[in-house]
């Protein structure tokens, strides 16, 4: 009987110290699983480093930068300078320095790049004193036809053709005034506006004219080159 009994004390013990080690197989592995859901969640990686978070183990996709569409526009401050007025200098300190200019046995030409074309604005200078303003409209416009309505519906004095553009566009002369619209004589689309100094049409007909190849004949072949 007490070999029994012996026995049956072994195997309590033996019990005991199972249930012990399956209890603390139990914590361990609940420890472990409690870290993993807290990993998957974010709120950190691992119980070593709880800096890391959700935000540094998937950061945000990259973004390409939105491309910047350059502005088209006539040219600031042009409108300052005046045919038989502004001197070189005063240009100059208005406009900034030319893109380029040239010199002939006539006139100093004074060339400003229009930003984001190819096309420029041109002074044409006579003893250092702007004599021609030719601007070149970059922009959708009815600038002919605001000039007119603003002037109680102005008719031009003068038509004139220009053999370097292309059919349907022709020079309306406000002699008077100074000023001529390379247009179309319909909806006043515009393509080049002249500033000089104010005339009488004669006078631009037969000085002017000749300068910029302006005629009063339309040219058999009005193609732009």
């Amino acid at each position: 009987m007490t070999n029994f009994n012996e026995i049956i004390s072994k195997l309590n013990k033996k019990s005991i110290t199972i249930i012990s080690i399956i209890i603390i197989i139990f914590f361990i592995w609940m420890f472990y699983i409690l870290t993993l859901v807290k990993s998957e969640s974010g709120e950190y990686i691992n119980t070593q480093d709880k800096s890391i978070t959700q935000d540094s183990k998937n950061p945000p996709l990259y973004q390409s930068p939105t491309p910047t569409i350059p502005v088209i526009q006539r040219q600031e401050h042009l409108s300052e300078v005046i045919a038989g007025k502004s001197t070189k200098e005063e240009i100059i300190k208005t406009l900034g320095t030319p893109s380029k200019s040239t010199e002939d046995t006539d006139f100093t030409k004074l060339f400003y790049n229009i930003p984001a074309t190819n096309r420029s604005n041109t002074i044409y200078l006579k003893n250092d004193t702007a004599e021609y303003i030719l601007e070149e409209i970059p922009i959708d416009n009815n600038l002919h036809a605001q000039f007119s309505q603003a002037n109680n519906f102005l008719v031009p004095e003068g038509l004139l053709y220009d053999h370097h553009w292309e059919a349907g566009f022709r020079w309306s002369v406000f002699a008077d005034r100074g000023i001529a619209f390379l247009s179309n004589p319909t909806n006043g689309y515009t393509i080049e506006i002249l500033y000089f100094i104010p005339m009488n049409i004669s006078d631009f007909d037969t000085s002017v004219a000749p300068i910029f190849s302006l005629s009063t004949t339309q040219p058999r072949n009005e193609e732009r080159f």
